[in-house]
């Protein structure tokens, strides 16, 4: 009868976790919520309703698996599978025998990486049903405990000795049945260096079972020969193994007479050479290099042969990536790399440096010119496929990018635009082009057509890591808060979910006995989880959030715990000191430039150059010492407290209207009859909003101390105020009407410009004069594009400041 209503449970419950499954949320609950109508007493359907009804049902002490199944679920979407583990080991003191049960709990612990637990659980399960698997559960998780161990020692004295140990019980016992257990066996050898044990091993009848890849024994046997320098057993392995290959190999002479021949009888050709015989050549000497095998080349044979190669292939598109992994072998010197760049140098004919610009321009045309003449063999290309002449544009807007590096202006940006947006239109796909048009939009401040682009580039998965920083850069920091936020959660999504699965991956490897993964999926997550990208998108959300949800003051002073404890200096200061002391004793000094190919610069010379972080530091000392004025008794040292609080307090004002000001008058650009709407200073505007919102916050904690210490504003009976308490409260009610006054003539001059400067009216500027040849319907969509990125940007900034000068105007003292 009992089996009877669990199948009943089972046949309710099922649409509740397809649709789960789903990710269908709503209808999971919907169909939860009847479910519970008609059996108020079914546990596991309150599951999905969240944590308060977890609490509920963990105090009811389940242990039917259906219930342990939901709640699995909800703690691992919640991101807390530290609870999981509790929820098994209270089903166990109800069933002890029961399987499932033991294996879920042994699960639990792989995926909040508890190895010691695993280690426990893993033994008890063996003890109880005795099956080899659990037993090498264990077996791995004290590998792992090895593995992971602050301390390498404890895992070669201790941790991998056990480990071997108990290996070496079940093969006297000859309990051995599976291949994964002797990889594991030979992976535990291997960590110890014990390749006399890992030779025995592979010369026994356990080498039966490596099955799975074709010489492995072989190759692991001649491997293990090399390490303990037994060179002529070494010798023999390896030729047995060549012997036993069907394709055939050469000695190093060989090769290289079999490949001089083949270069001659290519040079000797009168039609286009082939690429192959030449990076056959560059791949053979790396692989002596590697190896270190004598090459009768010479020592300088691998410069040669790259000279060679940029001589005959220089005009390639693919000459760069040919040549990418063989520049290093004989470059390690920056003598070395130098000398090899000037004979580059001298096979090209280069223009003089007064003619550079000039030339870059030229050529640039030229190119453009013949991506348009290579459009016709495309004509027949599906929209997915890229446009055969597209190299010409990139290498057309590479010019032009280099020109305005040089010249550390944006003269080229709207040529770069025009360009970049007629090669778009006749290939879609280019994620070439795209990538490079985004980073133009956002040297312009207009991030809108990045977001677009951005999402057709299709960035999923691990790219959201290595390429969502192009992004993620910028949409903050040019004013559009709301995609800001999506993209944030996006990628945080991405990272979350990592977190989440990954540990599944886990769970599988040691499911099916693919212990060698194990230790590779943990290194991945780990990546991940320390992911640079991963770290500032996260500060930047919770920042963002601050910025956009806070309307009142929260009570910071109600906090009993003391800030030392909360942020303790004590780990910042040694930081500091030991990034210090590497300074000093680096050779070169502290790097200061980032490589041309890396990320985009982050906000922190505008950031410095802005004088936002003095703001910033100045109105933590004011909340410090109203702090003390708070706490303190009337002494001398509250006079001191009180003239430090003035002095910073005029120093935020001063920064904060300089700032101001020189916002609202680079707000435009152009003559007097023609302005128009400067993206270049959207960055420090946002900035300068941003600080905005952090002195107002840290301005409503600071008058909730003065409240407190002039009698608060809601008295019932209004007592006379001290004349200390006047001169207390002076400098911040003159800061606040500072404040509010920069705040509203930034708010004013952005109303403006929103309506005024960023009309209709500037289709009308001739912009085509650019590039006579561009049609203007590009220019106009250009400019539409440009417009509606500025016009969101500035609305998104004024109503954030509009929301601070409200919360700036209910602050009272």
């Amino acid at each position: 009868m009992a089996s009877r209503h669990v199948d009943v449970n089972e046949r309710r419950l099922r649409p509740v976790y397809d649709a789960l499954d789903s990710m269908n949320n709503k209808q999971a609950i919907h169909l939860a919520d009847k479910i519970l109508k008609k059996q108020k007493d079914l546990h596991c359907a309150k599951a999905p309703e969240g944590e308060v009804l977890l609490k509920e049902i963990m105090q009811a002490q389940p242990a039917d698996d259906p219930t342990l199944q939901a709640m699995t679920i909800c703690y691992r979407e919640m991101q807390k599978p530290e609870m999981i583990p509790a929820i098994y080991e209270i089903a166990l003191k109800h069933s002890p025998n029961n399987e499932e049960l033991h294996s879920h709990l042994f699960m639990a612990y792989v995926r909040i990486g508890e190895y010691k637990k695993q280690q426990q659980a893993a033994l008890s399960l063996y003890k109880q049903f005795s099956k080899n698997p659990y037993y090498f559960w264990a077996v791995m998780s004290i590998v792992m405990q090895a593995l992971v161990a602050s301390d390498e020692r404890l895992g070669r004295t201790m941790l991998f000795p056990l480990a071997e140990r108990m290996v070496i019980k079940f093969i006297n016992e000859d309990k051995i049945e599976a291949e994964a257990e002797v990889r594991l066996y030979l992976m535990i050898l291997e960590k110890l260096e014990h390749y006399e044990k890992a030779l025995g091993v592979l010369r026994s009848s356990l080498a039966v079972k490596l099955v799975s890849y074709m010489d492995e024994k072989e190759e692991k046997e001649a491997s293990y020969l090399l390490k303990l320098c037994r060179w002529h057993e070494a010798n023999v392995a390896f030729k047995k193994l060549i012997l036993n290959r069907e394709i055939p190999d050469f000695t190093t002479e060989a090769v290289h007479e079999f490949l001089a021949s083949v270069v001659e009888n290519e040079k000797a050709k009168e039609k286009k050479l082939c690429r192959g015989p030449f990076l056959a050549q560059l791949e053979m000497e790396k692989l002596c290099k590697q190896e270190c095998i004598y090459s009768k080349l010479g020592s300088n044979s691998i410069v040669d042969l790259l000279v060679e190669y940029f001589k005959r292939f220089g005009d390639k598109p693919s000459c760069f990536w040919d040549l990418v992994p063989y520049v290093d072998l004989d470059l390690q010197h920056q003598v070395d790399a130098e000398k090899f760049i000037e004979t580059l140098k001298s096979t090209l004919s280069s223009p003089s440096d007064e003619d550079t610009e000039s030339s870059h321009i030229a050529l640039s045309k030229e190119y453009m010119k013949h991506h348009r003449d290579g459009l016709v063999y495309g004509q027949k290309l599906l929209p997915t496929e890229l446009q055969h002449s597209d190299g010409y544009a990139q290498l057309a807007v590479h010019l032009l990018l280099d020109v305005n590096r040089e010249k550390g202006a944006t003269d080229m940006n709207w040529h770069l635009l025009i360009m970049l947006e007629s090669a778009l239109k006749t290939s879609p796909s280019n994620h070439h082009l795209k990538l490079l048009l985004m980073r133009v939009y956002c040297s312009m401040g207009a991030i809108s057509p990045c977001l677009v682009l951005f999402q057709g580039l299709e960035i999923k998965h691990i790219e959201r890591d290595t390429l969502g920083y192009c992004v993620t850069r910028y949409v903050e920091a040019l004013g559009q808060f709301e995609a800001a936020s999506s993209m944030f959660l996006g990628t945080l999504k991405f990272f979350y979910g990592n977190q989440k699965n990954t540990p599944e991956h886990i769970i599988a490897a040691y499911k099916y006995g693919s212990f060698e993964k194990i230790p590779e999926f943990i290194d991945f997550k780990k990546q991940l989880d320390l992911s640079l990208h991963f770290a500032s998108v996260n500060f930047e959300n919770m920042l963002l959030d601050v910025f956009l949800k806070t309307s009142r003051c929260p009570r910071l002073f109600h906090r009993k715990q003391p800030l030392g404890q909360v942020f303790p200096s004590k780990g910042l200061d040694q930081r500091l000191e030991r990034q210090q002391r590497s300074e000093n004793t680096s050779v070169m000094g502290p790097s200061r430039e980032l490589p041309p190919l890396g990320p985009p610069c982050s906000r922190l010379q505008g950031f410095i150059d802005g004088e936002h972080g003095n703001t910033l530091l100045a109105m933590l000392r004011v909340c410090q010492q109203s702090h003390h004025l708070f706490n303190a008794t009337k002494d001398a040292s509250s006079k001191d407290c009180r003239s430090r609080i003035q002095e910073d307090l005029e120093l935020v004002s001063r920064i904060l209207k300089e700032c101001t000001a020189k916002c609202i008058g680079n707000l435009t650009a152009g003559s007097e009859e023609k302005t128009m709407f400067n993206g270049y200073v959207l960055e420090p505007l946002v900035l300068l909003v941003e600080s905005f919102c952090c002195v107002t916050l840290i301005t409503g904690v600071c008058c909730r101390f003065l409240q407190k210490l002039t009698g608060g504003k809601k008295a019932r009976k209004k007592k006379p105020v001290p004349a200390q308490a006047n001169e207390e409260v002076m400098p911040f009610k003159e800061f606040l009407c500072t404040l509010q006054s920069s705040m509203a003539d930034l708010h004013t001059a952005l109303v403006e410009v929103n309506i005024v400067q960023l009309s209709d009216d500037l289709l009308e500027l001739n912009l085509v004069e650019l590039d006579k040849e561009t049609k203007s319907s590009i220019v106009s969509e250009i400019w539409e594009k440009l417009q509606t990125s500025y016009k969101k940007s500035v609305k998104e900034i004024s109503e954030l400041l509009h929301l601070k000068m409200k919360f700036a105007k209910s602050l009272e003292i």
